[in-house]
């Protein structure tokens, strides 16, 4: 018993980047209840920052860019992605 605490969206994050695989999930959540500091709750940022994985929002936002045509507000947020260390293949 860790007593790790998570915040709802942290849930919803682990399901996200889980995606089904309960063991993934568990692990995912272990490395961000390491990396998280001591009496803080885990959350979606955490989550989202030990598993490598752009928040689905910012991905949201490039593809509704794209579709309305917007396209270098699409390119300045696949850039945002890259610079912050996330690999565009």
């Amino acid at each position: 018993a860790e007593h790790v605490q998570v915040t709802p969206d942290g849930w919803a994050a682990l399901q996200f980047t889980a995606d089904g695989d309960l063991r993934l999930g568990v692990n995912q959540l272990q490395a961000a209840a390491a990396a998280t500091p001591e009496g803080k709750l885990v959350d979606a940022q955490q989550v989202y920052k030990v598993c490598d994985v752009p928040p689905p929002t910012h991905l949201a936002g490039v593809v509704k860019a794209t579709f309305a045509g917007q396209v270098e507000q699409a390119v300045d947020g696949v850039l945002a992605l890259v610079h912050a260390g996330y690999s565009s293949l």
